[in-house]
């Protein structure tokens, strides 16, 4: 098992600083683009449970 391998942690770093730009931007469209679209989802809110896509 390789730990820390640099292709791994780049692609990880670029996809969180990605989401948290997303996040600070309030990009909407962006944000969904990492969830998966299917009736199979479930996004967990602070009041809710979200069902499907």
């Amino acid at each position: 098992m390789t730990i820390n391998a640099p292709d791994i942690v780049a692609a990880v770093t670029d996809a969180f600083e990605a989401y948290e730009k997303a996040l600070l931007d309030n990009d909407l469209d962006v944000l969904d683009s990492y969830f998966w679209t299917s009736e199979f989802t479930i996004r967990f809110g602070v009041a809710e449970n979200l069902y499907g896509a």
